[in-house]
């Protein structure tokens, strides 16, 4: 249970940095995102999500807005849903596995230690290893995956 927790996802976010760092080719530039972080510095965190929401639906290369909302809606709105959508769409736009299992572990680590639903995380690690079972933390994710079960099926 740790190890995931530890080496991959850390409930704050702060993996996603870790997980996910971009290469810079496949990241367009961003000007437009100096407005919206300054709108994340002067406190105005709903108007940034929604200005990070806008650009994530307007424009399909940029994968960096879907991050930034990401993170935005789970370190500081605490906005769980948000976040799983926005790192869902990351996933979706970017060709990258690494990246993509990156995204699908921060949705699962959402749905474990935020949500607190372990029905759901057990269903998005079953999709983890499905997509990516050659992963290099695999032996760690099904170890997960059976202790998430014994926990989730023994508590009914």
């Amino acid at each position: 249970f740790y190890v995931l927790y530890t080496r991959v996802i850390d409930p704050a976010g702060d993996a996603v940095g870790r997980i996910l760092g971009p290469s810079g080719g496949s990241t367009p530039p961003v000007n437009q995102h100096s407005n919206i972080q300054a709108m994340e510095a002067r406190g105005e965190l709903r108007k940034a999500a929604e200005a990070y929401r806008a650009v994530i639906e307007t424009e399909p290369e940029d994968i960096v807005a879907c991050e930034k909302l990401g993170q935005l809606a789970l370190r500081e709105l605490k906005d769980f849903g948000l976040a799983i959508w926005a790192y869902r769409e990351a996933d979706r736009r970017v060709g990258e596995p690494k990246r993509q299992l990156g995204y699908a572990l921060i949705v699962a680590g959402i749905y474990r230690d935020n949500v607190q639903d372990t029905g759901k995380a057990i269903v998005e690690i079953r999709k983890v290893l499905e997509r990516f079972p050659n992963a290099a933390n695999a032996a760690h994710l099904r170890a997960e995956l059976d202790e998430l079960k014994a926990r989730h099926f023994g508590a009914q």
